[in-house]
């Protein structure tokens, strides 16, 4: 049975999309993009980019537990990792993880950058 059969059987009907004309895609505006009827603006590469990495970043640190999070003050201060681990009574290899975590979530490589980073996603004050 046909798709035509089908619809004369429920009695629906559905638009002829074969006529429908199609400009090609090199006469098409290549700043926008056509997604469900409507036309969605494509910013610059670098643009989206940032944005993208921007996004990335803040839902990472999202993802921060609540031992990264406690840990996140400390960095700022002058407290080594072993100094911290007594702070907290922890094994420093314990606080190095942790930290290192809080790089990768964060897409920095180092203390000073983690702070930074941290400060701009609001979760430090300063």
């Amino acid at each position: 049975m046909s798709r035509t059969d089908l619809h004369a059987v429920n009695g629906s009907r559905s638009a002829d999309v074969s006529s429908t004309a199609t400009a090609p895609y090199h006469a098409r505006d290549p700043g926008h993009r056509i997604e469900a009827g409507k036309a969605a603006t494509i910013p610059p590469a670098g643009q989206a980019r940032r944005a993208n990495e921007r996004d990335s970043t803040a839902s990472r640190a999202s993802a921060l537990t609540g031992a990264e999070l406690r840990l996140l003050p400390l960095l700022t201060t002058h407290l080594s990792f072993p100094e911290i681990a007594g702070e907290f009574s922890l094994s420093r290899n314990t606080i190095r993880s942790q930290a290192m975590s809080i790089y990768q979530k964060l897409g920095v490589s180092s203390r000073s950058q983690a702070v930074v980073r941290s400060r701009e996603l609001g979760l430090l004050e300063g």
